[in-house]
């Protein structure tokens, strides 16, 4: 079982170099399953937060849809014959918040949207194209209200968008595995770090495993994140297995005395 997992890239905030070379690296891997971990987009413009006037209108909207369906184009044809698998995270789940307080503000808007034709319960699915790039959507209930933790289960190790950061790098990824106590991946935190610990039951380990966007975003001033993904190697049912968690450095690694680079 060869499994790779992208995180975080936050269109229209991406780093197109970084994601160009996992893609790359996917096209020689060819991995049997691909895990977008969340935060595939931003979702800027709906965001509560304080944000740019100019980033905040439906143009904008529209712009930060048509990267992410690039982006998301792009990783299928590095991936053309890949279970992908699309995990909501909470940049995603932004959309459902936006829609929900307005639907609440405004009750007629239920009936427009239905006149509309439009699923708010399933508008992710609608307004990205992931039918036709043959991604299935790992959603959250659709009564939840707040996001929390959104993740799949592959045999003993579980990918996920965790509800949880912490500020050092690893310091989510221990707390996670002490709160969860299982083998996990988290996203989320646009850091790279991992945290192994040996039980009565064995060993288990957590790894954050960076992102995918700008690390010096206009939204922002310098972080401490870095750009990276998983790599994945184990048995069909994934009971015994590898987590190469890779950082890019100046958008290169190594990786089976080959250097991948974007």
């Amino acid at each position: 079982m060869r499994i790779v997992v992208y995180s975080d890239v936050h269109c229209p905030f991406q780093d197109d170099r970084a994601v160009d070379v996992v893609n790359k690296f996917c096209l020689w891997f060819q991995p049997h399953v691909v895990v977008l971990i969340g935060d595939v987009a931003d979702f800027y413009a709906v965001s509560k937060f304080d944000k740019s006037p100019r980033r905040a209108t439906g143009g904008a909207f529209f712009d930060e849809m048509l990267i992410t369906r690039r982006i998301l184009k792009s990783i299928r044809e590095a991936n053309p014959r890949a279970r992908i698998i699309y995990i909501v995270g909470n940049h995603e789940f932004r959309l459902r918040k936006f829609l929900n307080n307005m639907i609440i503000k405004t009750p007629a808007l239920a009936t427009v949207f239905g006149l509309a034709g439009v699923d708010t319960d399933n508008i992710l699915a609608e307004i990205l194209p992931l039918e036709e790039f043959g991604m299935e959507l790992v959603d959250l209930n659709k009564d939840i209200a707040k996001f929390t933790d959104n993740f799949i289960q592959l045999g003993d190790l579980f990918i996920g968008h965790w509800n949880k950061v912490h500020k050092h790098s690893a310091y989510t990824a221990r707390n996670l595995l002490a709160d969860k106590g299982v083998s996990l991946i988290q996203g989320h935190t646009h850091r790279l770090g991992t945290h192994i610990k040996s039980t009565l039951g064995g060993i288990l380990e957590a790894h954050e495993i960076g992102c995918l966007c700008d690390l010096q975003p206009k939204y922002t001033c310098r972080q401490d994140w870095q750009h990276g993904f998983a790599i994945i190697e184990g048995d069909k049912d994934m009971k015994l297995f590898t987590v190469h968690n890779t950082l890019l450095r100046d958008y290169r690694f190594r990786f089976a005395k080959r250097i991948f680079q974007g």
